[in-house]
C-alpha cells in the first residue's frame, strides 16, 4: 500500500509539474494563432454549479459516495478562504511585482 501511495504521490506531482511548466507555452502558441482566452460569466459558473450538484444528488444513495462527497465538501469549506488568501493574493502580486 506504501508503494502504491508513494508512486500515485509521484505522478500526481509530475502531471502538476508538467501542466505548470507547459501551460504558459502552449497558450501563447493558441494565441499567437489569433485564439483570444475570455473567462466565463458568473451566469455560465452558476449553470455549472447547478448541474453539478444536481448530477451529484442523483448520486448520493451510494454511501460510498456520499461519504467521499462530504468529505470533499469539509475540506473545500476549510480550505477555500485559505486557498484564496494565500494563492491568490500572491500570484495577483507575483504577476504585479514580476510581470506577466
Amino acid at each position: 500500500q506504501a508503494i502504491l501511495q508513494g508512486a500515485s504521490r509521484a505522478v500526481t506531482y509530475f502531471q502538476l509539474s508538467e501542466t505548470l511548466a507547459n501551460n504558459g507555452a502552449a497558450l501563447a502558441r493558441l494565441q499567437q494563432q489569433g485564439v483570444k482566452t475570455l473567462q466565463f460569466s458568473d451566469d455560465v459558473w452558476d449553470a455549472f454549479g447547478a448541474a453539478s450538484a444536481e448530477v451529484m444528488d442523483e448520486n448520493m444513495g451510494d454511501t460510498i459516495f456520499a461519504d467521499i462527497r462530504a468529505s470533499f465538501e469539509e475540506s473545500l469549506a476549510n480550505s477555500a478562504s485559505w486557498i484564496n488568501k494565500s494563492d491568490g493574493y500572491y500570484v495577483q502580486q507575483r504577476i504585479r511585482v514580476l510581470g506577466g
